[in-house]
């Protein structure tokens, strides 16, 4: 994670899986990544009516707009 996201690593404590595959992704030199089954805008678990909150909306959208922005990558969701 460092390797891609230099000193601004701490936007990447508690990221869900999806985001860091889109690291992953981005890290093995992918320019464009389509993600499915993942919505960071989301406040509780889209598979579960639990209500249960989600922990990582706001550091998976700090990730999400640092690769957009710094990096240049193209993010679908």
């Amino acid at each position: 994670i460092k390797e891609i996201l230099g000193e601004d690593t701490e936007i990447a404590n508690n990221i869900s899986t999806g985001v860091f595959a889109v690291l992953l992704a981005y890290y093995l030199g992918a320019t464009r990544v389509y993600c499915s089954g993942i919505d960071p805008s989301q406040n509780g678990h889209a598979y579960s009516k639990k209500n249960l909150t989600r922990s990582h909306k706001f550091q998976d959208q700090k990730v999400l707009n640092y690769l957009r922005s710094k990096k240049g990558l193209t993010i679908l969701l």
